[in-house]
């Protein structure tokens, strides 16, 4: 799955600077920019299951394969509070120099691969955000191999934290994760258009996990060799954090596909 960990890797680069609560800049670096997030909620229809999802997204693999640069993830739940009215979730990954051309391409030719979804789900929440790379590990794609554990909680500052703070717990996040050989993935995401910034606050922390060995390694180093004193650190002295959810992840289409 090297296509996966091409587009995980390369987003990991970004040097991040907060410039205001909804922007990023990258200071200028000729690192790999912050890309899109297109986020897709979707109830499934009386008496489909996800196994039904599955195959209804073969058309839209076949139009992303010609029409989408990106990655393209279906998430189902495993984790998740019980009042979250979407059974599968979309979450689609371009830069934004592509999404103009991707746009056009879905509104022009994807009505196939469209009626196709419709007939197992109702997908009425959409939302654009904006994705921040944090850390990948080397071993990360080898280890997931196409599916892997998505997590997401979402976070509000504290009164009187900086955006630039943010940026710091980050990157100090990211060493940490690289000095601990993390076998994960994580990262940020900006709440855009469509998003309900009441119910998801100012920004949301996206954690991966390759299978369920490595997440079970991580929450018995959370509760049981201190790893807990850097969560509260972060809750305590930049933001609040609520409603993590955990859901299996299966990658629809990678980037070379």
């Amino acid at each position: 799955m090297n296509q996966v960990k091409s587009i995980l890797r390369s987003a990991t680069l970004l040097a991040l600077v907060f410039v205001t609560g909804n922007s990023i800049a990258d200071n200028h670096s000729q690192e790999q920019q912050s890309i899109a997030n297109l986020m897709v909620a979707c109830s499934l229809n009386e008496g489909k299951t996800v196994a039904d999802a599955m195959q209804a997204v073969a058309p839209f693999r076949a139009w992303a394969s010609k029409n989408f640069p990106g990655i393209s993830i279906m998430l189902a739940p495993v984790y998740r509070t019980g009042d979250y009215p979407a059974d599968i979730i979309f979450a689609n990954y371009l830069s934004y120099t592509d999404l103009p051309a991707v746009t056009e391409s879905w509104e022009s030719d994807g009505s196939k691969a469209s009626e196709a979804i419709a007939s197992v789900m109702t997908c009425n929440g959409q939302s654009l955000n904006t994705f921040v790379p944090g850390y990948t590990s080397e071993a990360f794609a080898d280890d997931a191999d196409g599916q892997f554990i998505w997590t997401i909680d979402h976070c509000t500052r504290n009164d009187g934290v900086a955006w630039e703070s943010v940026g710091t717990a980050l990157r100090s996040a990211s060493a940490n994760a690289e000095k601990s050989d993390f076998k994960g993935s994580f990262g940020m995401m900006l709440p855009g258009f469509g998003a309900d910034r009441e119910a998801e606050g100012e920004f949301s922390r996206i954690i991966v996990y390759p299978n369920m060995e490595v997440l079970a390694e991580e929450r018995n180093n959370y509760y049981n060799q201190d790893g807990w004193k850097l969560q509260r650190d972060f809750q305590t002295n930049v933001a609040s954090c609520t409603s993590r959810n955990a859901y299996g992840a299966t990658v629809i289409k990678a980037p070379a596909d």
